[in-house]
Order: C-alpha cells, then structure tokens, then sequence
C-alpha cells in the first residue's frame, strides 16, 4: 500500500465538495481511447429477458449478464479493440462482474460509495456526474448494505450509464412500473439495465432510482480506459504513411518471353501450368504472370498453398516478394517468412525504410525493412514521439524513456499535456507537462491506483 500522508488534511480538502467516504475521482483524460465509453457501447444496448446465460447468451440475461453481453459484443465488433475475457468470473453475477473489472486492466475505478445511506448514496452519485467524474458509458456496480468496494459481497446490481434524461417512463417496452419512480426523479441521469424480470433491458430508469431503505447503499463506477485507437486517428497521427493505392500493379512489372500461365491438363492432372510454346515446363520454379497477375510456380505448376516472402524476378524487376495462395499481392503491410517479419512496399520488402508499419495485428516498429521485436522504448517517427514493446506500439498508458528521459504515453504517443502520476513496471511516477520529474520529493495529492490522496514522492517516484 503506498503510505498516504495525513488523513485529517485529506478530508478536509475534500469536504468542500464532498463527504469523505469511500471517494474515488476521475479527471478529464480517462476518456477511453475509442473516443468514449458511452459512443463505443450504445449500439449494443439490446433487449432480452431475465436469466443467467452471461454474455454467451442469446435471449436471457441476469442485470449483470445483460452488462457482460454488452461488452463482450462490442469487443467482438471491434469497437473496444479486445474481447472481454469472463473466464473464471461470474459474468451474469453482479460480483462476478465488478470481480472481473477489478482485475482487468482495460477497466479503471473513477468513483465508489461504501457502505452509507441510501440517500447519501443517491446526493454523491449525482454530484459526482454532475461534476464531471461519472460519466455516459460508465459501468455501475450498485451495493446493499454492507457491501463495500474491498469486500466481496451485497452486491445488488449492474447497469450502464446513459446520457438520456429521466422523463418518467422506465422502459422501451411496456408492462413493468411506468411511473414507479415519479417526477421527481424527471431529468434525473438514466442507466441502461436488466431488471431480472420479462421484459427487457429498461432505458430510462434514473440512476439514482435503486439508492433507499433494504436496497443499494453504496456504489463502484468503473470505466473502460484502454482500447482501440481508431485507424482514422493512427493514420493522421502517423502522417498517412500506409497508402492503399500506390499505382503499382502486376501490369508495371513485364514479362520476359513468351512463356505463361496456362489452365490446363498434364499427366491426368488439371492445374495452373507454367507453358512455354505450347508445352509445360516442369523444370521451372519462380515467378510467371498471366492476365490475372503474378504466380509462383513451383516444378512448372502454380503452388496455391504457398504463402510467404520469396526472392525472386518479376520480368527484371527483382526482390523479395510478398506471395499469398501463390499470387504476388501488390499491397503495403507487414509479412513474415523465415527470417522475421518484414516492411512490405507494393508487394516487395521494402530494406530501406525504418519506421512505423501496419498489418492486420498492429502497428511495427521497422528497422531497415525488419520488424524489431526486441526494442523497448520510445521512437520518433513524423510529428511524434510513440511507444514501442517488444517491437510493437503500445496503445495503453504507461511511461516509457528515451535519451532525453521518461514520459508519459497515452495512446501509444507521449502527452506533452499530462500532469499528475502515471504508472509503469517499475512504479508510479509524478509527471510535468508529459515528463517524470525526478527532481520532485515532496508530498503530492493526485490519483493513484485509482485513489485520490496526498502521497509521498521521492525523486520522482511514489514511495512505498
């Protein structure tokens, strides 16, 4: 536990704004890097009906199941940029859903209440969002009395923040208290849930509906922190440096001679032959090209299970080709043969550039044409400074070091605008306009491990 600095003066400086119980705050960048919580999330705020399947479900989802199907399908989709992996959680228990946020690092905590009154519950929560600190998309765990964030029990219930007013209907669908929690819940924030009854998730339920006596007396809010930066935002950060078209094709490279690949019949057996005045050339392995494009042929018959980088001649143009289902794609992307994996230009490696590449598993550090699987660090490439793991950008916050010192990275890119303390390997770092100050030792309020305080900083570093 890192060693908080006088309680007293802590609650005091809270008090202003709040009570002191069981508070945890978010400020302005813990928006996740998809752009939102909310925006990633909406679409898949489906109807279903009560049950216990979790999010493998199809028709029947507990509160908490109907939360985890949420998620799971907009990882699937792709909007979170990961696939919510609830094995060994209860996914379709509230306890097993906070249980799982807890541990997984794409999920942080930005607010908690703990064990109070129902009431007292309800006046935080609402200043909280009000404020700025709960948010639409937010996940919202609601606890019973005497469930509490470091507990593993009373939890009551799940739902998802909405940006949608309480306009006194609590559902999309009909049949279930209409006007249960009356007006003066109206323009109230909503939460999108499953009440473990028939008839579906209900849209317009007030947030601070389920806070009184035998009911919710406390809270968790998490949010979704970590996810996929879209190709949009990576592109234009990048400069554009991956260009679909570049107006080479199978056509810019000619053929030598009058040899072909030729559909056809030889010794019984029906292919794609490698012909040279009328007559198959079994002796021939390489590259040939018909009206569809370039072919690797292999003992004069074209090889539609080859896939890889091969060296080679297309007409007189040679190099090492990218090669898929036995055809030179033309393409610009990362491949892989037995030496490593490689920057691929318009089909061919490409041995001079050094820099930032893309294929379908991530964006790669290239050194000389060859993906750098061991660098660690950071690496300067058009108008910003990126962080690289084991050869990969890395698209969580984290901080990492160049010659010039250590910074802070969100998104993959270092945040020249970041102020506060920020976590590695190796600890939690105060950090100045993006860069750790070893030069700090005092105490320093902020949020660590998803705790406001006052904490102890010693060259820069949290101590313990």
């Amino acid at each position: 536990m890192f060693k908080k600095i006088s309680k007293i003066v802590i609650v005091f400086a809270m008090s202003f704004a709040f009570c002191f119980s069981g508070f945890a705050g978010s400020g302005s960048k813990s928006e996740a890097a998809v752009g939102s919580s909310y925006s990633a999330l909406r679409s898949y705020m489906v109807y279903g009906s009560y049950g216990s399947n979790g999010h493998l479900g199809t028709n029947y989802w507990s509160c908490a199941g109907w939360v985890s199907r949420v998620l799971y399908t907009a990882g699937i989709a792709g909007e979170l940029g990961f696939v919510p992996d609830f094995s060994g959680y209860a996914d379709a228990a509230a306890s097993g859903l906070e249980a799982f946020m807890k541990d997984d690092s794409h999920f942080e905590l930005v607010a908690t209440f703990n064990n109070g009154c129902g009431s007292d519950a309800a006046d935080r929560l609402l200043a909280q969002y009000d404020a700025g600190e709960v948010k639409a998309g937010d996940i919202i765990i609601y606890y019973g009395y005497s469930g509490r964030y470091d507990n593993t029990w009373g939890r009551e219930h799940a739902a998802i923040i909405l940006s949608d007013k309480y306009n006194g209907k609590t559902s999309n669908t009909s049949g279930y208290g209409e006007y249960r929690w009356g007006s003066s819940y109206i323009g109230h924030p909503t939460i999108a849930h499953s009440m473990n009854y028939s008839y579906g998730v209900e849209f317009y339920t007030p947030i601070d509906g389920h806070f009184f006596c035998g009911d919710a007396t406390g809270y968790a809010v998490y949010r979704l922190t970590s996810g996929k930066v879209s190709e949009e935002t990576l592109k234009s950060m990048l400069g554009e440096t991956e260009k679909k078209s570049t107006g080479v094709s199978a056509n810019t490279y000619k053929s030598v001679g009058t040899a072909t690949i030729v559909k056809k019949t030889y010794n019984g057996m029906t292919g794609w032959y490698y012909v040279k005045n009328n007559k198959v050339v079994t002796s021939y392995s390489g590259f040939a090209k018909n009206s569809n494009g370039w072919w690797y042929v292999k003992n004069g018959k074209v090889d539609f299970n080859l896939n890889g980088i091969i060296k080679g001649k297309l007409g007189t143009a040679e190099g090492w080709w990218y090669v898929k289902g036995g055809k030179v794609q033309f393409v610009d992307t990362i491949a892989k043969n037995t030496y490593g994996w490689w920057k691929i230009k318009n089909g061919k490696v490409d041995f001079s550039f050094t820099g930032i590449a893309q294929n379908e598993n991530g964006w790669w550090y290239c050194r000389n044409g060859k993906v750098d699987f061991k660098y660690n660090g950071l690496v300067k490439y058009r108008n910003n400074w990126w962080c690289v793991k084991y050869g990969k950008i890395y698209l969580k916050e984290t901080v990492a070091r160049n010659q010039y010192g250590w910074w802070y990275c969100r998104n993959g890119v270092v945040d020249y605008d970041f102020n506060g303390f920020a976590q590695n390997e190796n600890g939690w770092w105060y950090v100045r306009n993006g860069k750790v100050d070893f030069g700090v030792n005092d105490t320093i309020y902020g949020r660590v491990n998803g705790s406001y305080g006052y904490y102890r900083v010693r060259n820069g570093k949290v101590s313990y």
